[in-house]
């Protein structure tokens, strides 16, 4: 084997290059002498959490019980501190809220860690955190009906209860509040009661009698309601979508079977899926294979995309797109709904009802209300959850005593869009003459259980000028309405 020998001047070079190289590691060592490595430990999202528990407002500030609440429903204030708009996420505890925003680990460029939550210098029955939870709309707001509003969350008592002039239970009384009684949300409040512990208090109000009342409930004292615009303005997005590709949307028509009754489902009146047979048209996987089919509700939307010479149309459902084929008797035309422009959005879970219009070519909130879906029971079903076409108006319209044929009552300002389901004003019942006839007892536009729990047999039952408002704004083709949980 040759060797090579390489010129003193390079490797003179070469040791010259080491010796920089070893004094500069030397000089590296004595400048980090004596810092922890363990401060710069990351976290996800550490150093956000930290900046955003640091523009909070003082932990330890007492909250000022004289001073004007927040308004819920303004729109939230670019210039507001961190705690302003709290946590959008309705569902979220209030107390994970807490832990995330106060006990984040500091970044490498953030100041010193906040102090523990509760902070380790605060009575016992100190207020450490006051925000606000509530969820907004994104679409903009241009109210055409607003009786009866409350604030975007709110409470519904479900039994007697004492309101607290403070968020202490040694506070006195500042009333009381009764059962189905609807209170606006204006802060919630963290106190401490121990080292690691809070108590969850509602800042809340009401007007009783033209009396403003205002104090504070405790966390379970109430039932905790918002409106979920964000879901609603969500599913309103798919069907505009669909109508926007320029696909035609039609719907089912088969209004107390007066298009044919539909075959019974191996001998039963639901499907496998649950969906009811009456009222419905049958909608094949397969035109050839008769003997499996789903259950379409009346009213429901689809896409309608060709009829074959089977008399069969095949359609879609929207928003979910599952492809059927339905007898032609059950569709009432290729494209029944042309534009689309206005929503209703029932929320079942919460009770509640969210209205859109489109105006110039923007989804705009123009009503929210209260509003009392289905109850289960022998004569009554759930207000059933979906998409479905407005078909008709009408001033009122007549219901029956459960489990007979008579004529029982009446309800106003009628919207049918599914079988036997009409969104409508508050129920009357007639009065009945010593003679047998029936006897106008006019309109009530309020009822206490409106927004409380289920109790209609499929409708969704509104304040009456709510319903009034809704029966005048309806435009006929251009209208739906989406049942949400």
């Amino acid at each position: 084997m040759s060797t090579i020998k390489l010129p003193r001047s390079i490797i003179a070079r070469v040791r010259q290059l080491c010796l920089i190289s070893l004094l500069g590691v030397a000089l590296l060592t004595t400048a980090c002498a004596g810092v922890d490595f363990s401060d710069f430990k990351t976290t996800p999202g550490g150093t956000k959490q930290a900046e955003k528990a640091n523009k909070s407002t003082d932990p330890n500030a007492p909250a000022d019980s004289n001073a004007p609440a927040t308004n819920p429903n303004k729109p939230a204030d670019s210039n507001a501190p961190a705690d302003s708009s709290a946590s959008t996420d309705q569902n979220a505890s209030a107390d994970s809220n807490a832990q995330a925003d106060l006990n984040a680990p500091a970044g490498s460029n953030a100041p010193p860690p906040l102090p523990q939550f509760p902070p380790a210098e605060a009575e016992i029955g100190a207020v450490v955190r006051t925000f606000q939870e509530v969820e907004t709309p994104e679409a903009p707001v241009a109210l055409k009906y607003d009786r009866y509003r409350l604030t975007y969350t709110y409470f519904l008592v479900r039994q007697k209860i004492k309101l607290f002039a403070q968020p202490s239970e040694q506070a006195a009384a500042a009333g009381t509040l009764y059962r189905n009684q609807k209170l606006d949300y204006q802060n919630t409040v963290y106190v401490k009661t121990g080292p690691n512990s809070v108590a969850v208090w509602y800042q809340v109000s009401l007007t009783v009698n033209g009396k403003l009342l205002s104090g504070y409930i405790r966390k379970d004292d109430a039932e905790r309601r918002y409106y979920q615009f964000g879901k609603a303005e969500a599913a309103i997005r798919l069907v505009d979508a669909e109508v926007k590709s320029g696909h035609a949307i039609t719907y089912v028509n088969n209004y107390k079977n007066r298009n044919g009754r539909p075959p019974a489902y191996q001998g039963r009146s639901q499907d496998a899926l649950g969906n009811e047979r009456s009222q419905s048209a049958p909608g094949y996987p397969d035109w050839m294979k008769t003997d499996e089919f789903v259950y379409l509700s009346d009213g429901s939307l689809l896409r309608y995309l060709f009829e074959n010479e089977e008399g069969m149309v095949k359609v879609a459902t929207v928003p979910a797109g599952k492809t059927y084929y339905v007898p032609t008797r059950y569709i009432p035309e290729p494209s029944a709904l042309k534009p689309l422009t206005r929503a209703i959005v029932v929320d079942r879970h919460h009770q509640n009802e969210m209205v859109y219009e489109k105006i110039d070519d923007v989804w705009t909130l123009v009503s929210y209300s209260l509003a009392t879906t289905g109850t289960k029971n022998r004569y009554a079903q759930p207000t059933p959850l979906g998409y479905y076409f407005v078909i008709e108006k009408r001033p009122s319209f007549d219901y029956l005593a459960d489990g007979t044929n008579e004529i029982e009552g009446y309800a106003p300002y009628v919207l049918r869009y599914n079988g036997s389901a009409y969104i409508h004003g508050v129920p009357m019942r007639y009065k009945i003459s010593e003679d047998g006839h029936r006897i106008y007892q006019g309109i009530v536009d309020y009822s206490r259980s409106i927004g409380t729990i289920p109790l209609s047999h499929k409708c969704v039952r509104n304040y009456s000028s709510h319903a009034k408002f809704l029966y005048d704004w309806y435009a006929p083709g251009q209208t739906i309405v989406i049942v949400i949980e």
